[in-house]
This record gives C-alpha cells, sequence and structure tokens, in this order.
C-alpha cells in the first residue's frame, strides 16, 4: 500500500530567481558572481554548524548547483527560526531559500519551489523510556512541534492531543528530554538523525498515519 507523503524542496521567489537554481542555457552568462540564501540552523542534518561552518545537505546542494553553472560566492543568510524563512522570500529580501521546506498548497501561493528532492512522512520521538509506542498512545497526550512547520499542523490535528509549539528544533527536543511534552513530531529525517545523535535519551515511535 502506498500513500502519497509531502515533497520537500527549495524555494526561490520568482522565475529569475529559479533560474539562479536551475540555470539554463544562455542565461547562465547573465548570472550574478554571487547570491544571497536565507536558511535556518540548526535543523540537522539539513542545514547545521560543524566546527563554526554551516553544512548540512541543503548547504552543499546550493554550494554545488552555485559552481556548476557558474556562480562563484553563496551568501547564506541564516535565521534561527524557520518562520522567518518563507515570508523574507515572499517580501524578495533575499530571491531564494535553502531549506528542507514542505511543498504545500498555501506556501505555494507565496513563493515558487524548485524540483522536489524528497518526499516524507512526520516522525515522532519520545523519551527513550516512554510509554508512547506509536501514534494510537498519542491520545490524551501533550505533543510539541516547531512553529510553522508541517510538524506542528499535524499536531494541530491529532484528536485528543494537546499541542506546544517551540521557536526551534533544539528549544524542542530540550521541551522532550525535560518531560514537558509527551512527544516531538517533526519530518521523519530530522527525527532519525536526533534519535540516532542521543539514543539513550530518544526513540522514534513510528510515524503519523496518513502525514504524506
Amino acid at each position: 500500500h502506498l500513500m502519497r507523503r509531502p515533497l520537500i524542496a527549495i524555494v526561490a521567489a520568482g522565475a529569475a530567481a529559479f533560474a539562479l537554481v536551475a540555470g539554463a542555457g544562455s542565461a547562465a552568462a547573465a548570472l550574478p558572481k554571487t547570491i544571497q540564501v536565507v536558511t535556518f540552523t540548526p535543523n540537522a542534518p539539513f542545514e547545521f554548524r560543524r566546527g563554526g561552518k554551516l553544512t548540512g545537505f541543503d548547504i552543499q546542494l546550493v554550494e554545488r548547483i552555485a559552481r556548476t553553472i557558474g556562480i562563484t560566492r553563496v551568501q547564506w543568510r541564516p535565521q534561527t527560526t524557520f518562520s522567518k524563512v518563507i515570508p523574507l522570500v515572499a517580501a524578495d529580501t533575499y530571491p531564494m531559500a535553502a531549506a528542507d521546506i514542505t511543498v504545500t498548497a498555501g506556501r505555494a501561493q507565496r513563493i515558487d519551489f524548485g524540483v522536489p528532492y524528497y518526499t516524507t512522512q512526520i516522525g515522532i520521538v519520545t523519551r527513550a523510556n516512554s510509554p508512547i509506542a506509536g501514534y494510537g498512545d498519542l491520545s490524551g497526550q501533550i505533543v510539541g512541534a516547531v512553529a510553522g512547520t508541517t510538524g506542528q499542523t499535524t499536531a494541530n490535528n491529532l484528536p485528543n492531543s494537546r499541542v506546544r509549539t517551540y521557536p526551534t528544533f533544539p528549544a524542542l527536543y530540550r521541551a522532550l528530554l525535560n518531560a514537558k511534552i509527551g512527544a516531538a513530531l517533526n519530518d521523519y529525517p530530522q527525527s532519525q538523525w536526533y534519535v540516532r545523535a542521543n539514543k539513550r535519551k530518544f526513540a522514534m515511535a513510528g510515524i503519523i498515519p496518513g502525514s504524506g
């Protein structure tokens, strides 16, 4: 049985900005040598700092594309909260964003998405000793998500659950560790990364059925 899952893509403010990423034939000659790109961090494994340097899947992807089409410098404009990213692109403050942004109809009315690069569902992360073993145990629980994400949207649609939102992923997982919430909802790749990086603290309890 296959279910439709949310698509994740890098976004651009308009056709011209998208061409900076896509790069097409004769248009390459008119490309600028520098491009400003908004992102948010920490958001491992997509955007995070290692040894003080910004890295991660999205960072490496955009920098590789930029070099390939002749852009010599990517100026990163990292934000500390996800909720700032889409408005900054929609307002043309920056020409594009690079982050794992789920493609939704509402967002597509404000920004232009590039080609989606992976599909996902919403993961459920709990404390390692939690009695929550899956979606069926979330009823009546306090669940958390990062504000403005599809994790929050999914949490809001859960029956009989109370939702708390947090500005960043570290804040979300601190709340989980400190038992302020029973489960954290987030895209599965990030959920999996946090569990693997904190095996004695967190556990993967599964996915939200139909979150794709």
